[in-house]
């Protein structure tokens, strides 16, 4: 019954957004009004940890953020939750990016570095099945400092960008889901433009 429910509301809320990139038509302030979507995608987890596949990902790109997204109708991934992003050297090894300030989650506490980190390192080690810890296979290791969030690579990796722009890059709240585990409950804490 769980799984029914999340799939409607997930089919909801994505369908009320996809069309024509209409989460850039909305203003910046929500209105607190509650929108109905419909999806004929399934959505197998809540959890960006435990999900890869496009009915999730479509899900997580309007409750979370990642450090870059892709723009409607774009292949090239843009600034997201980062303010900039880029390689140090021609090495492809060494991925860098600050994140922008003011983001906050649901529960009113701002993101930080160390969520991002958190997140990274999250999927790494959860390692699911059915998650997108693969995509992450050259990630060697996440350092956060301030706002800067260092990303080391075991070999070069000129796609990491995309990579980080998939579901495999969403950043979670990490007061709000374990370290070791995925998070079985049907709550989703995000800085997305929207809220399940």
């Amino acid at each position: 019954m769980r799984s029914v429910r999340v799939r409607i509301l997930a089919t909801l809320l994505v369908l009320g957004v996809v069309g024509v990139g209409g989460w850039q038509l909305l203003p910046s302030e929500g209105t607190g009004r509650t929108i109905k979507v419909g999806t004929t995608d399934e959505v197998t987890s809540l959890d960006p940890a435990g999900a890869y596949d496009a009915g999730s990902w479509a899900l997580f790109n309007n409750v979370f953020q990642s450090l870059l997204a892709f723009e409607p109708g774009s292949a090239t991934p843009v600034p997201d939750a980062a303010e900039s992003c880029g390689f140090e050297g021609s090495d492809l090894r060494t991925y860098r990016c600050v994140l922008r300030e003011g983001l906050t989650f649901p529960s009113g506490r701002e993101m930080t570095a160390k969520d991002v980190k958190y997140s990274f390192d999250r999927v790494k080690k959860i390692n699911s099945d059915v998650g997108p810890a693969s995509l992450l296979s050259t990630l060697q290791s996440v350092g956060a400092s301030g706002r800067t969030i260092t990303f080391r690579l075991s070999s070069p990796d000129a796609t990491f960008p995309f990579k980080v722009a998939t579901g495999a890059g969403v950043i979670v709240d990490s007061t709000k889901y374990p370290a070791n585990s995925l998070r079985t409950d049907t709550g989703v804490d995000g800085t997305g433009p929207y809220e399940l």
